[in-house]
């Protein structure tokens, strides 16, 4: 599969497994507060994809591929303590298995 297909096939899995919330902020409806302060209108729950294994795994295997292709010498994944925890766990076995090494992983909590 060429990178457009592969790209256009994770657009189409994230909008079928309904991660995806729009919010109409042009007629009054409040955007979403990201956690960088930004707003905007639309928000994709990834997290949300682990009661979904088969979209899950699919978008791990292309963000795997991504991330090997641009960064092969990664050091460590890190996944941030709640919802990148479990993502970032399996993009580090399956970026361990491509890249035929163990990759560290840890994970990142943030203060507030």
């Amino acid at each position: 599969m060429n990178n457009d297909n592969r790209e256009l096939e994770v657009v189409k899995k994230i909008i079928e497994s309904n991660a995806i919330t729009i919010r109409d902020v042009d007629n009054g409806v409040e955007p979403f507060v990201y956690s960088s302060g930004n707003q905007g209108p639309g928000y994709i729950m990834i997290k949300g994809l682990c009661g979904q294994p088969e979209v899950m795994h699919f978008l791990i295997d292309a963000l795997a591929d991504k991330v090997c292709s641009v960064c092969p010498t990664v050091d460590y994944i890190d996944g941030n303590v709640t919802g990148g925890v479990v993502t970032g766990w399996e993009l580090r076995n399956k970026m361990s298995e491509k890249l035929n090494r163990s990759i560290p992983f840890v994970y990142l909590r943030g203060a507030r």
